[in-house]
């Protein structure tokens, strides 16, 4: 478990829902689901990746909350502006006292959801 003081960042967790434009099109949105959640946001590895002729950087992120039910990997993590896509939802331990949310950021990251 960690302190309180340990979760000193804001993060926004969003899902991915579907709305309907003036024309009928149905269109795919990230909707926000949690704002301001308490979380401790780590970078844990970064790497260059060669894809389409370009060098596009990726970084590696643990992000602890307190629990929080219905979250998942379909969801994206808000941090700073930038979008987090949640690999894996860990629970810390049974009692259901902490989440940890396994994310990567970079060359994956989008503002549309499918």
């Amino acid at each position: 478990m960690i302190a309180a003081g340990q979760y000193r960042h804001r993060i926004t967790i969003q899902d991915c829902a579907k709305t309907e434009n003036s024309l009928g099109e149905v269109l795919s949105v990230w909707q926000d689901v949690v704002t301001g959640a308490s979380a401790w946001v780590e970078d844990l590895r970064g790497r260059e990746l060669l894809a389409a002729q370009e060098i596009h950087g990726e970084v590696d992120t643990r992000i602890r909350l307190r629990y929080r039910s219905g979250i998942n990997a379909r969801m994206r993590v808000l941090f700073r502006g930038c979008p987090y896509n949640i690999q894996a939802v860990i629970r810390g331990d049974a009692m259901n006292v902490e989440l940890i949310l396994l994310c990567n950021t970079g060359l994956i990251s989008g503002d549309t959801c499918s």
